[in-house]
């Protein structure tokens, strides 16, 4: 529906293609493909709790500053989540490192996740009314040293194939 209101009120016109950029490969740090102490095959079969699974309830959200059993909970600098493949949190990472990340470990399997880390820039200032940040430590680790320290696998700068939107045709909304 948004797709429809947006080619008619605004005569969009996009496609997507495929084009060669910097991107990171998700890989094993070490050669016995060791698993770091943050990253652990999940306990909790979380299929269960899909509509098309057995059924049962889902497990209620976390006590606060603990992770989900089944989720993902992403604040500045952190990511806490149970039963999740390596593949989301790849989608995840690519928000944080600003590029895509692109999993290579060869990892199947849910895992439950704990991955703190130090922004390269630290915010400057009082954040806005209502928003409290986490307490950052400003000889943390960055995001590249966190994940091989914490979880195992490394970011490698690559070059490879990501899929873009082009825009082709936009104009100014009609009135309604």
């Amino acid at each position: 529906m948004l797709q429809d209101l947006l080619e008619d009120r605004f005569k969009l016109a996009a496609h997507r293609e495929s084009r060669e950029q910097a991107i990171y490969e998700l890989t094993f740090a070490r050669s016995d493909r060791a698993l770091g102490p943050g990253l652990r095959p999940s306990t909790v079969d979380c299929a269960a709790f899909r509509p098309r699974g057995r059924g049962g309830p889902p497990p209620g959200p976390p006590p606060a500053g603990e992770r989900p059993q089944c989720g993902m909970r992403m604040a500045p600098w952190q990511i806490a989540a149970g039963g999740v493949s390596i593949g989301q949190l790849a989608l995840v990472l690519s928000q944080s490192a600003q590029r895509m990340v692109v999993d290579r470990t060869g990892l199947t399997g849910n895992y439950d996740i704990d991955l703190t880390w130090t922004p390269d820039r630290l915010p400057q200032g009082a954040p806005p009314p209502g928003v409290q940040l986490p307490s950052i430590d400003p000889n943390g680790p960055s995001l590249f040293t966190a994940l091989q320290e914490q979880l195992g696998p490394k970011l490698e700068s690559e070059r490879g194939p990501v899929e873009v939107l082009v825009i082709d045709h936009v104009e100014r909304p009609t009135p309604d």
